[in-house]
């Protein structure tokens, strides 16, 4: 993601696209989690600075600013972020693999972001091979630009690797504007988009397998079939779920 990212794992607008419905092992084996997407939360708020700064004089004298909605955010955005449906249908999370962090820019915006691994039950696919789930979330509330035109000008891909998203979906009843897109990396990840008023939250679900076995010489070892990646189509509810429990937490003041 280049550029001006709005955050971590960031897709731009909607190319056509469909729409979504319905809104409303052994540890000592477990290898390190890959996080895909961490590096790109911290780099998103350290550009972040500079380029809310400048933002801000020019916003200053040619906007009134977006509507806030009433959003606030406390200092640690994962102790906001229950994911209650996809720890129910992915695993517990691992609190003490998570990563938060947070930039406010006074007068312009306050931005937070999230690393969190689920640990499913029985996450080995088979011997010597583990299945392990990461999610990313990212909110900036924007209080004097406008979020609305980058947010729909941005191209659909990663703006990390430059690629292009495979699927891009409407969701509505989300937010102003809300869309879900799939990566085209074989189904790995997709993330979930929404603009609400002068707030943007990016919500990215990505799956690994890799290998983590005592004995890679042996037949199900780092050189044998790779396991399939999982679908991650079927969880697209408990996104949109998650996403919209973390919006209504935000803006009902209930921040830590």
């Amino acid at each position: 993601m280049i550029s001006e990212p709005e955050m971590a794992g960031d897709f731009g607008p909607p190319v056509g696209g469909d729409v979504v419905g319905g809104v409303d092992g052994p540890a000592s084996h477990a290898p390190q989690a890959r996080k895909p997407w961490a590096w790109a939360l911290g780099g998103v708020v350290v550009a972040s600075a500079v380029w809310a700064g400048g933002l801000y004089a020019y916003g200053s004298a040619h906007h009134q600013g977006p509507e806030g909605r009433g959003y606030t955010m406390g200092a640690n955005l994962c102790d906001e972020t229950a994911l209650t449906a996809l720890s129910s249908e992915l695993g517990s999370r691992d609190r003490t693999s998570e990563v938060p962090l947070r930039l406010n820019q006074q007068h312009v915006l306050d931005r937070g972001a999230c690393f969190i691994e689920l640990a499913p039950g029985g996450a080995r696919t088979r011997k010597g091979w583990w299945l392990s789930y990461t999610v990313n979330v990212a909110v900036s509330l924007h209080t004097k630009t406008d979020p609305r035109a980058e947010f729909e000008a941005q191209p659909a891909g990663d703006d990390a690797s430059l690629r292009r998203a495979a699927k891009v979906e409407e969701v509505p009843g989300l937010g102003d504007e809300a869309y879900l897109m799939t990566e085209d990396d074989g189904g790995q990840s997709q993330e979930l988009r929404v603009l609400d008023g002068g707030a943007v939250f990016v919500l990215n679900l990505a799956s690994d397998v890799s290998y983590a076995g005592n004995n890679p010489d042996s037949d199900e070892g780092p050189g044998a079939e790779h396991p399939a990646q999982p679908e991650l189509k079927s969880y697209e509810p408990a996104m949109i779920s998650d996403l919209k429990a973390l919006m209504e937490r935000l803006r009902s003041g209930h921040s830590a």
